[in-house]
C-alpha cells in the first residue's frame, strides 16, 4: 500500500534487540542481529494509531477504494455457489454487491455467523494488562530492546516505543489481574519493577547446573557463553491501565464460496 514511508517519517520505534529470562533461574536468550547488521533492526513497533491513520491516507487517495464510516453491517446474503455473488446490506439503507467479501471483523464476527460456521470457544480465564509506561535505563542503548519475562503469575513483555516510553502487556489470571488494576499509581510501578527484578524465586540448584554448563562449554569447546545479569529498564510512571480478557475462538473453516476470515 505504500504506506511504510509515511510512518517511519513519524512515531516508528526500532527493536534491535530482544530479552527473554525468567523469574525461577538465570537463564536467558537474546535475540539480535549479528554484529556486522547491528543497526538492521529486528524489527519495529508501531502504533496501532499511525498505522490507521496512515491506511486511510493512502486508501483516501485511491480513485479504486470506497471507504464506509458510521454504518454498521446490518445483513448478509452469501453466495450459494461460486456462479452467484455476495451481497451485504448496510445500516444506512445502502448495499454492496461483490465476488468477494473479506471479513475481518473480530471474534464476535456477524460475517461468519452468516457463514454458520461452528467454532471452538475457550475461555483462559486470564486478562493482559496492557499501559504505555515512562522508563528509565541504565544504558542508553537498552531504549532499543525488547524485554519479556516468565514470572509466577505470568508473563509480561515491555516493548519500546522512544527514548523514555514503553508498551507494557502483563497477563496474569482474573484475580490477580483484578488487584492489579486496583492498585495506585506508585503501587503498580512498583509491583511491576518487583516483576521485572525480583530474584526469590531464583532455583539454587538450576543456577548451579547453568554455571557448570558454562564452564564446560568455555573450557571444553572454547565457547564464551557466560550468562551475564540482567538489566531491565526501572518504570518511574504509567499511563491509564486497562485489562483486556484473554480467550480463544477457533473456526471450523475460514473460507467459502467467494467469502474469507481473516481476523
Amino acid at each position: 500500500m505504500d504506506c511504510w514511508s509515511d510512518m517511519k517519517n513519524n512515531r516508528v520505534q526500532p527493536v534491535l534487540r530482544m530479552i527473554v529470562w525468567e523469574d525461577c533461574s538465570n537463564a536467558h536468550v537474546t535475540f539480535e542481529n549479528p554484529t556486522s547488521d547491528s543497526e538492521k533492526p529486528l524489527a519495529y513497533i508501531i502504533e496501532n494509531d499511525l498505522m490507521l491513520s496512515s491506511f486511510f491516507k493512502r486508501i483516501s487517495s485511491s480513485s479504486n477504494v470506497t471507504f464506509k464510516s458510521e454504518t454498521t453491517v446490518k445483513s448478509v446474503k452469501l453466495a450459494d455457489s461460486l456462479s452467484d455473488l455476495v451481497t451485504v446490506h448496510f445500516g444506512d439503507s445502502s448495499t454492496v454487491t461483490a465476488k468477494l467479501l473479506i471479513a475481518a471483523d473480530g471474534s464476535n464476527s456477524r460475517i461468519r455467523s452468516a457463514m454458520g460456521v461452528r467454532t471452538l470457544q475457550w475461555n483462559y480465564d486470564q486478562k493482559s494488562i496492557v499501559a504505555n509506561l515512562k522508563l528509565i535505563y541504565s544504558n542508553p542503548e537498552d531504549s532499543c530492546t525488547a524485554w519479556q519475562r516468565f514470572i509466577r503469575t505470568g508473563p509480561l513483555a515491555v516493548l519500546p516505543l522512544s527514548s523514555d516510553q514503553a508498551s507494557l502487556s502483563w497477563s496474569s489470571d482474573d484475580q490477580f489481574a483484578s488487584k492489579l488494576m486496583d492498585m495506585s499509581e506508585t503501587e503498580f510501578v512498583d509491583s511491576l519493577n518487583r516483576a521485572l527484578c525480583d530474584q526469590s524465586s531464583q532455583n539454587v540448584v538450576t543456577n548451579s547446573t547453568l554455571d557448570l554448563m558454562d564452564t564446560f562449554f568455555e573450557n571444553v569447546c572454547n565457547v564464551k557463553n557466560r550468562l551475564s545479569a540482567i538489566v531491565p529498564p526501572t518504570v518511574v510512571g504509567v499511563e491509564k491501565r486497562f485489562a483486556i480478557p484473554l480467550s480463544l475462538v477457533q473456526p471450523a473453516h475460514y473460507v467459502d464460496h467467494r467469502v474469507a476470515l481473516i481476523g
